[in-house]
């Protein structure tokens, strides 16, 4: 048998190319930031980075504004939304779970 070593490489992205590959300025980057839409890696950095997640969120967000003409704090919000339902999917599906483990071990 072989094992396999693959290694994880952690993708970021600077300020600048979220500027690029949103086709947004910095201006509106740091709003998203403001209204917690992303967050940098570290916020005392004076280059601030990423995650591959932040830069998701961030085209979900402008995606919102493109498609429902929802302004960032409306984009915010709905992104909220989203995450507690799909918490909230998530808690009800490990309920689900743990409710089937328990039927099977009392028949």
């Amino acid at each position: 048998m072989t094992n396999i070593i693959i290694e994880q490489h952690t993708v970021s992205y600077s300020i600048d190319d979220l500027c690029h590959y949103c086709t947004i300025d910095i201006h509106s980057i740091e709003e998203f930031v403001e209204l917690g839409v992303i967050e940098p890696d570290d916020m005392n950095a004076p280059k601030w980075q990423f995650s591959m997640a932040d830069y998701i969120r961030l085209r979900k967000a402008l995606r919102l504004g493109q498609d429902l003409d929802i302004n960032p704090p409306g984009a915010a919000l709905v992104l909220e939304l989203i995450d507690e339902i799909d918490r909230l999917q998530q808690q009800l599906a490990s309920r689900g779970d743990n409710s089937q483990t328990q039927q099977t071990s009392h028949e």
